[in-house]
């Protein structure tokens, strides 16, 4: 077994419930949660890091993002919105 370091974390009580019983519905520890939650988020952004890899790469995600399809332009889809939405 790995060697576990003992960390404190503050959170509200509400959100203690919360979790402490979405622990018991999925038969695990509350620091299991936590610690799968924290291992899981590390493991996403490390995923987006290597998915954004160079500013050039913008456009194919911007257009990605938006839903349109590859034959609109990034100039269109950068100034033609405001916030996602036509002007």
């Amino acid at each position: 077994m790995t060697n576990l370091v003992t960390t404190n974390v503050r959170i509200s009580e509400d959100d203690y419930e919360k979790y402490k019983e979405l622990a018991v519905k999925q038969g695990r520890s509350f620091a299991s949660l936590v610690r799968h939650a924290l291992d899981v988020t590390y493991t996403n952004l490390k995923a987006r890091r290597k998915r954004l890899k160079s500013l050039w790469d913008i456009d194919k995600h911007a257009i990605k993002i938006s839903g349109l399809d590859n034959k609109e332009s990034i100039d269109e889809v950068v100034y033609s919105r405001l916030h996602g939405r036509q002007k």
